[in-house]
């Protein structure tokens, strides 16, 4: 006696859930989960078994595909994290008879695909000359729409006469440096930059003013002058000119 095998038994998948990880820069075709059923039937047309992602797949961006004998759930669109971090695929498994469900979580891992944002395009500030060194001027700052080490913000100095500066690489805090003279130099124009850990970067202009104080004595032109007069001459009678100048304003 020959027992014929008939469709009577459902596929079941082998988890009762799947998980899985991709970085939101992966590109189309990068697998997320292997999928895998059983079938009770014994004919390889009664254990066919087809698989759809029939939920939680906005805008498409994961596709079911048979690669090499295995049913794979695998990128198809762009990603982008800074959107969502977090997908519920619900996979439908059907042999053409019976249906059986499971889901498949995918987490989207970042990647370092946003360049730093500053608060500012430009800073600026003005302080008397007379300011010590090592006293705090301004802050500058910066923000990343990525995680982890892709959103770690360094921050830097640079332009000409910058070694009259300090800035705080952790924190933007830009303190005085050296003792300033504004008769030498009464503005600087420098460039603060916003790094994050994968090198992207931002910039802003900052613009420093010195102040003028009264910190220079006025000098006559010349060290010494000499005049000569008549006896008879009238009172308020002009001898000379003296002249002198002060570098403060």
């Amino acid at each position: 006696v020959s027992v014929a095998d008939v469709n009577d038994n459902p596929p079941r998948f082998e988890r009762e859930f799947y998980r899985g990880a991709v970085r939101e820069s992966d590109p189309p075709g990068e697998v997320v989960s292997v999928l895998s059923t059983n079938d009770g039937d014994t004919t390889d047309q009664n254990k066919l078994v087809s698989y759809h992602i029939t939920g939680g797949n906005p805008g498409g961006v994961f596709s079911i595909a048979l690669v090499q004998g295995e049913w794979m759930v695998v990128v198809r669109g762009q990603l982008d994290r800074e959107k969502q971090d977090f997908y519920v695929l619900n996979i439908t498994a059907s042999d053409g008879l019976y249906i059986t469900r499971t889901a498949v979580e995918v987490t989207v891992m970042d990647a370092n695909d946003n360049t730093p944002v500053c608060n500012q395009a430009v800073y600026s500030v003005a302080f008397p000359e007379d300011m010590p060194p090592n006293q705090g001027i301004l802050t500058v700052g910066a923000s990343d729409a990525d995680t982890g080490t892709s959103a770690e913000i360094q921050y830097s100095l640079f332009g000409i006469g910058v070694e009259d500066f300090y800035m705080d690489a952790n924190t933007g805090d830009m303190k005085t440096a050296a003792v300033m003279d504004r008769e030498k130099t009464s503005s600087y124009k420098l460039i603060a930059q916003a790094t994050d850990g994968g090198g992207l970067f931002c910039r802003s202009e900052v613009s420093v003013t010195l102040l003028d104080v009264n910190d220079n004595p006025p000098s006559f032109f010349s060290s010494q002058y000499q005049a000569n007069i008549y006896e008879n001459a009238a009172p308020k009678a002009l001898l000379t000119r003296l002249q002198a100048s002060d570098p403060d304003e």
